[in-house]
């Protein structure tokens, strides 16, 4: 798949989750977006680590939320594991879990939208 095209459809889905996403699901597909275009994938364990740092607030201004309601979605996330955080970036251990979160709520979307 051609760099832009893989673009456009990255933005289509975003565009999507943003619209019709829970806010755990529009930080679940955040966090995926920036382990995908910035992560080190560790070889033996398969977790993403992301040397990103960004504080509360402008996480939750990039997802269209509270900076509460991201908290309480960043702890559901370090309590079930997928994710831990740390003063220099962030690790992703269960990516798949987190791309099924970033779906949450968009299963009754028309089946003829491209996702």
């Amino acid at each position: 798949m051609s760099h832009e095209r893989q673009r456009s459809r990255r933005l289509h889905e975003w565009h999507l989750v943003l619209a019709r996403g829970s806010v755990r699901a529009r930080l679940a597909w955040q966090l995926i977006d920036l382990a995908q275009r910035f992560g080190e994938r560790e070889e033996r364990t398969q977790e993403v680590f992301v040397p990103i740092c960004l504080t509360q607030e402008q996480q939750a201004q990039l997802i269209g939320a509270t900076r509460a309601r991201l908290w309480e979605a960043l702890r559901e996330f370090e309590r079930k594991r997928w994710l831990v955080c740390g003063p220099e970036g962030f690790w992703v251990r269960d990516e798949g879990a987190l791309r099924r979160q970033s779906f949450e709520g968009l299963q009754h979307l028309p089946q003829n939208v491209p996702f």
